[in-house]
């Protein structure tokens, strides 16, 4: 099964902290629901959120989903990316600030 990531650039530690509550109050209801984020040591975002998912079509869902509930909640406006997740062997890490500017 192929598995796809929603990225989610985070800029501050206070939404990195709103995102934290979310994605672990998600977790406790389903436990496949599968985050990680990343530190950024340079680039625009001070951190990065994946969401693993197993197809493209969800990972799009989680991502609207996400946007809708900051900007309800928090008035809080937010971009995210899809892509799909690397083959064993290679990274899920986001990439670097180079890449992003590609």
């Amino acid at each position: 099964m192929e598995e796809f990531l929603t990225m989610i650039g985070i800029d501050s530690d206070d939404l990195k902290q709103k995102l934290e509550k979310i994605c672990s109050d998600i977790r406790v209801k389903d436990k496949t629901f599968k985050y990680r984020f990343y530190e950024q040591k340079e680039g625009k975002y001070k951190f990065i959120l994946t969401i693993g998912s197993g197809s493209k079509n969800q990972a799009m869902q989680r991502g609207a989903w996400m946007k809708r509930v900051l900007k309800k909640e928090f008035n809080i406006e937010m971009l995210y990316w899809v892509r799909q997740k690397k083959r064993p062997g290679q990274s899920d890490a986001p990439p670097s600030s180079q890449e992003q500017q590609a």
